[in-house]
């Protein structure tokens, strides 16, 4: 057995000994990808057979102190390798060579002009160019998490990650035409997920921005003048209301007597046939005038019931009686509070108050302009249909 396959049995079982779940990146697995991708750098900077054995010497032992001191492991490594290799008097220049090159893959990399530490270092950051980068590293941070005993948050650590792959350029020929074109690709992922981190924080941010945008809007808002708008608007509309229930009521009270004028002519009306049609066309005129002004002023209103579906669903408006009229106390006032307590709900219900009490004005007012024009134009029709009675009537007779 050569030296290579000694080392390789030595560390496996001093990795396997050691190893812990925690360490979901620097395992057996890791070392074993260190040196193959040792060997194949080897083979194309066409080293020596002697350099090629020091490189993958250094390979094997280069995370072999990782697991006494994750902070230190580069001594430490170089510590179990010189050991190791001293006990089976491995010459001490190639020893050095071996240790050399394990303590120069600590980051930052010092300067160094040994092809074969540039090699080590090179072939340890082979991940850095793997299609399974994205999941490597993350390995890497759950690792570090249960190191440092602290939560690394992920927006953190991929900026840090990606400051590193700035920073880090392979040293060797070989490893640049092995890694440098697909280390980019990945640099490119890390760049698209800290962009999809600010995206995300930027959303929340623009929340949270617009949500102190409306409370401030809500604290500027006059609350006095509003409620006074409320009040007046509410006034002017009972007020309007009420004018036209009197105009209504004048105009059924008008043409009642008129109607009823008709009714006692009509005693002696063969006395005077001729005016039989204008006294039929005034009383026609009267009659449609009252039914408008009449329905000028019929009350409209529901079944005064609502279910706690419709409040939810805001359907109903708690401050109109014919929706609340035939409810129970206790059910009206749950509901009422609630929306007391739901400043923009209660606002929306203020307006809708206000919104309907105008449709109703609008029916009241559309209903009494047929009236008054009924009665005005029906008026001036009867006189004159009494007029021409008069004229030709007496001649026709």
């Amino acid at each position: 057995m050569n030296m290579i396959q000694e080392a390789e049995k030595y560390v496996t079982k001093l990795i396997e000994d050691a190893i812990k779940p925690i360490y979901t990146y620097h395992n057996l697995e890791h070392t074993q990808n260190v040196v193959k991708h040792s060997i194949k750098i080897s083979e194309g900077l066409e080293f020596s057979e002697e350099q090629k054995e020091i490189l993958i010497l250094a390979a094997w032992f280069h995370d072999s102190g990782y697991y006494e001191d994750y902070s230190n492991h580069e001594e430490l490594s170089a510590r179990n390798a010189r050991v190791f290799l001293e006990a089976r008097n491995y010459p001490e220049e190639k020893i050095d060579q071996v240790t050399q090159a394990i303590l120069h893959t600590k980051i930052p990399h010092p300067p160094c002009d040994n092809p074969v530490c540039n090699a080590l270092c090179d072939a340890d950051l082979y991940h850095l160019a793997s299609k399974s980068y994205m999941k490597s590293s993350e390995q890497l941070r759950e690792e570090k998490q249960a190191l440092y005993k602290r939560e690394i948050p992920p927006k953190e650590y991929w900026e840090g990650t990606l400051v590193f792959l700035q920073n880090h350029k392979y040293k060797t020929k070989c490893g640049k035409k092995l890694f440098a074109k697909k280390k980019e690709q990945n640099y490119q992922k890390v760049v698209a997920k800290i962009k999809g981190y600010h995206e995300k924080e930027l959303r929340k941010l623009n929340e949270k921005v617009e949500k102190l945008e409306s409370q401030n809007m809500k604290l500027k808002m006059p609350q006095r003048g509003i409620e006074t708008m409320f009040k007046v608007t509410a006034r002017n509309q009972i007020n309007l209301s009420s004018i036209a229930d009197s105009k209504a009521n004048l105009m059924i009270s008008v043409n009642s007597i008129i109607i009823s004028a008709i009714f006692f002519i009509f005693k002696n009306i063969m006395d005077v046939p001729h005016f039989i049609i204008p006294c039929i066309i005034l009383l026609i005129v009267c009659l449609v005038t009252i039914t408008y002004s009449v329905m000028a002023t019929r009350p409209i209103v529901t079944d005064g019931k609502f279910s706690e579906e419709d409040v939810k669903k805001k359907r109903v408006n708690l401050l109109f009686f014919g929706n609340f009229h035939d409810m129970d106390l206790g059910i009206y006032s749950k509901a009422l509070k609630g929306m007391m307590t739901d400043y923009d709900e209660l606002y929306d219900s203020l307006i809708k108050d206000q919104y309907y009490l105008g449709k109703v004005l609008g029916k009241k007012y559309r209903f009494l302009r047929i009236s008054y024009t009924i009665f005005m134009y029906g008026l001036i029709l009867s006189v004159a249909a009494f007029i021409l009675a008069a004229i030709y009537q007496p001649l026709m007779w």
